[in-house]
Protein backbone atom coordinates (compact mmCIF):
# COMPACT_ATOMS: atom_id res chain seq x y z
CA UNK A 1 0.00 0.00 0.00
CA UNK A 2 0.97 3.25 -1.01
CA UNK A 3 -0.35 6.64 0.88
CA UNK A 4 -0.89 10.03 -1.62
CA UNK A 5 -1.62 13.14 -0.86
CA UNK A 6 -2.91 16.09 -2.41
CA UNK A 7 -5.43 19.67 -1.31
CA UNK A 8 -8.36 17.26 -0.11
CA UNK A 9 -6.68 14.77 2.03
CA UNK A 10 -4.79 11.81 1.84
CA UNK A 11 -5.98 8.02 0.21
CA UNK A 12 -3.94 4.69 0.50
CA UNK A 13 -3.64 2.80 -2.61
CA UNK A 14 -3.37 -0.53 -3.44
CA UNK A 15 0.83 -1.35 -4.55
CA UNK A 16 1.52 -2.16 -8.23
CA UNK A 17 -2.19 -0.01 -9.65
CA UNK A 18 -1.31 2.76 -12.38
CA UNK A 19 -3.94 4.86 -10.99
CA UNK A 20 -3.46 7.99 -8.72
CA UNK A 21 -5.27 9.45 -5.78
CA UNK A 22 -7.64 11.40 -8.60
CA UNK A 23 -8.43 7.99 -10.27
CA UNK A 24 -9.48 6.58 -7.28
CA UNK A 25 -11.66 9.45 -5.73
CA UNK A 26 -13.36 9.64 -8.73
CA UNK A 27 -14.31 5.49 -8.95
CA UNK A 28 -15.50 6.16 -4.96
CA UNK A 29 -18.03 9.36 -5.93
CA UNK A 30 -19.09 8.31 -9.31
CA UNK A 31 -20.83 4.96 -9.73
CA UNK A 32 -22.46 6.09 -13.02
CA UNK A 33 -23.37 2.20 -14.63
CA UNK A 34 -21.11 0.15 -12.70
CA UNK A 35 -19.68 -1.05 -16.05
CA UNK A 36 -15.32 -0.69 -16.13
CA UNK A 37 -13.80 0.43 -19.33
CA UNK A 38 -12.20 -2.23 -21.60
CA UNK A 39 -8.83 -2.80 -22.46
CA UNK A 40 -9.42 -1.47 -25.60
CA UNK A 41 -10.97 1.52 -24.92
CA UNK A 42 -8.26 2.03 -22.50
CA UNK A 43 -5.15 1.33 -25.22
CA UNK A 44 -7.18 3.55 -27.51
CA UNK A 45 -7.08 6.77 -24.87
CA UNK A 46 -3.31 5.92 -24.27
CA UNK A 47 -2.87 6.19 -27.83
CA UNK A 48 -4.80 9.66 -28.50
CA UNK A 49 -2.81 11.21 -25.26
CA UNK A 50 0.55 9.51 -27.06
CA UNK A 51 -0.63 11.36 -30.46
CA UNK A 52 -1.48 14.81 -28.50
CA UNK A 53 1.87 14.63 -26.79
CA UNK A 54 3.86 13.64 -30.03
CA UNK A 55 1.99 16.92 -31.31
CA UNK A 56 2.56 19.44 -28.85
CA UNK A 57 6.39 18.14 -29.16
CA UNK A 58 6.38 19.26 -32.31
CA UNK A 59 4.89 22.54 -32.27
CA UNK A 60 6.97 23.32 -29.37
CA UNK A 61 10.21 21.98 -31.75
CA UNK A 62 9.01 24.10 -34.50
CA UNK A 63 8.08 27.11 -32.58
CA UNK A 64 11.70 26.83 -31.17
CA UNK A 65 13.27 26.16 -34.82
CA UNK A 66 11.07 29.19 -36.18
CA UNK A 67 12.46 31.25 -33.38
CA UNK A 68 16.19 30.72 -33.98
CA UNK A 69 15.72 31.41 -37.67
CA UNK A 70 14.38 34.49 -36.84
CA UNK A 71 17.15 35.89 -34.70
CA UNK A 72 20.17 34.81 -37.80
CA UNK A 73 21.36 37.79 -39.74
CA UNK A 74 19.43 38.70 -43.09
CA UNK A 75 22.69 37.98 -45.14
CA UNK A 76 22.93 34.25 -43.43
CA UNK A 77 19.77 33.26 -44.66
CA UNK A 78 19.18 31.24 -47.75
CA UNK A 79 17.87 32.87 -50.61
CA UNK A 80 13.72 31.42 -51.04
CA UNK A 81 12.04 31.61 -54.66
CA UNK A 82 8.61 31.18 -55.05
Amino acid sequence: MRVETDMVGSATIDEGVYYGLQTLRASENFHITGRRLTAEFIDSLAEIKKAAALVKFVQEEAAEITARTADIPEDSKPSVYV
